[in-house]
């Protein structure tokens, strides 16, 4: 059996490498702060205590923050869609690009938008 021993002769982290890492950082972060805009978006959650003491709830979306999550989620998209695009230029070899996460981000955040242009018939 003859072992394939890959001899890895690079030392360091080039500029474009630290961008990858930069954007899906970014990537991730955008489409957290989207998750926490959806929370601020939504209705407010009427309990038996609300009802007991007549507590004033807002009981419709806030479409301005549905605005905001929507921006945030497509700014978040179009990262993504840059560090995939850099992963694909920059990788000579098999294992050069791992783009696993940035990819189930993309498809997070494609399934966020169109939610939400269907749910609140967003148009651009």
């Amino acid at each position: 059996m003859a072992s394939h021993h890959i001899v890895e002769r690079r030392k360091k982290q080039d500029f474009a490498s630290w961008l990858f890492i930069l954007l899906s950082l970014l990537c991730w972060i955008l489409f957290i702060g989207g998750l926490v805009i959806f929370h601020w978006a939504q209705p407010e959650f009427v309990t038996v205590f609300d009802r007991v003491y007549h507590l004033k709830l807002r009981t419709q979306w806030d479409y301005q923050y549905v605005i905001y999550m929507f921006y945030t989620i497509a700014g978040g998209f179009s990262i993504a869609l840059i560090a995939l695009f850099l992963g694909r230029i920059r990788g000579r070899r098999k294992t050069d690009y791992k783009g696993h996460l940035i990819f189930l981000g993309v498809l997070y955040v494609i399934m966020g938008i169109l939610t939400t242009m269907l749910i609140f018939r967003i148009s651009s």
